[in-house]
């Protein structure tokens, strides 16, 4: 097992362990392990009440922080829409599309 580190805002960090036999790549990894944390902030298991997604999600193997090649980042709707939640991801690809328009 390898433990990651999820990042899904400025102050909320999640620690998911990720069985490492069922993946060839560690992007894959890293993957699996954004979807598990989303999960659980969806089913409200975060680690204090103001836990929160912000549009950049990011993952690293533990012990690894600041390691550019362990550190994967996503799109917060690319990984809702991993999980199954596509019309929550359309909402969120809206929002960002509305903030980065000039």
């Amino acid at each position: 097992m390898k433990t990651f580190i999820v990042q899904t805002d400025k102050d909320t960090f999640f620690e998911v362990d990720v069985d490492e036999s069922l993946y060839d790549k560690y992007k894959d990894m890293a993957a699996e392990a954004m979807a598990v944390a989303f999960e659980k902030f969806f089913n409200g298991d975060h680690p204090h009440d103001s836990a929160g997604l912000s549009f950049i999600v990011m993952a690293w193997e533990e012990d690894s922080e600041g390691d550019p090649n362990k550190q994967i980042v996503a799109s917060c709707p690319q990984v809702l829409r991993n999980i199954g939640y596509h019309e929550l991801a359309e909402e969120c690809q809206r929002q960002i599309k509305e903030l980065t328009k000039k």
